[in-house]
């Protein structure tokens, strides 16, 4: 199960950090360095809060 978690983990990190990337860059036009830091940081945050929430149930 634990390993279940990490995969779902991984993938939500990868796909909000694709999607915001696209999102800043491709329609707020901002810079590329600025659209990756976001989406990182976008990506990360949700991570956290998804690990957050599946070791409290």
């Amino acid at each position: 199960m634990q390993s279940k978690q990490v995969v779902i983990g991984i993938l939500i990190f990868a796909l909000v950090t694709i999607i915001s990337y696209s999102f800043l860059y491709g329609i707020l036009h901002l810079g590329e360095g600025i659209s990756v830091i976001f989406g990182l940081i976008l990506g990360g945050t949700v991570e956290f809060i998804y690990r957050r929430k599946s070791r409290d149930h």
